[in-house]
């Protein structure tokens, strides 16, 4: 679990600024090192972002060799940021069968972003199905393309389940998914290259 420490000093009118932040983390939380790389590389994408994010007066940035840095390091930490915020988008709705509209509200959007959320996630399938993975209730799967793909093509045609990939036809008021215990959880996916043809078959609970 990563952890977040600070350290305040008081000003002379009473109030505290932050003087010191302390982010812990093990291997568990950054395996791929993604973490450590925002913070370790020359000019990092993590002190980019904080400054610009603290940076009440954009003009006071007068040095272009400075705002360089600072636009590159936080918009390489924006992109990378917002893959992952896609991706966490992707495995609240199939995976632990959130409504799109509590996705938007965990999101702080507006109702009338839904549509472009659900877009997002649908793309994302797409894409994860071009290198034979996509994920169900039980977690992530790998398979062949064609057949990661019929399971992306079964939700956009099932679009009120929820991302799950069987149910029995219940939903919350927000359209998300209940799970039932005796409902199948898992999918197992076969298919013949004779005639292209995917199986999807129920794996019971």
């Amino acid at each position: 679990m990563i952890s977040i420490d600070h350290t305040t000093t008081q000003r002379a009118d009473g109030t505290h600024r932050v003087t010191s932040i302390t982010i812990s983390i093990d291997d568990i939380d950054d395996p791929r090192g993604d973490i450590a790389g925002t913070v370790a590389a020359g000019r990092t994408r993590l002190a980019a972002a904080l400054t610009l994010l603290g940076e009440a007066d954009m003009p006071a940035i007068a040095d272009d060799d400075e705002l360089w840095h600072l636009l590159s390091g936080a918009g390489a930490l924006s992109q990378t940021l917002a893959g992952r915020v896609e991706h966490a988008m992707l495995i609240a709705r199939d995976v632990h069968g959130w409504s799109w509209r509590r996705i938007a509200l965990a999101l702080d959007a507006e109702p009338g972003r839904h549509a472009s959320i659900r877009r997002t996630v649908i793309r994302l399938r797409r894409t994860l199905a071009a290198a034979g993975t996509y994920y169900d209730t039980a977690g992530r799967h790998t398979t062949t393309p064609a057949a990661a793909t019929a399971v992306a093509t079964y939700r956009e045609q099932h679009p009120d389940r929820g991302g799950a990939l069987f149910s029995p036809g219940r939903t919350d008021a927000d359209g998300g998914w209940i799970r039932d215990t005796a409902e199948p959880s898992a999918v197992q996916v076969s298919w013949t290259d004779d005639d292209r043809t995917i199986t999807l078959t129920l794996a019971q609970a």
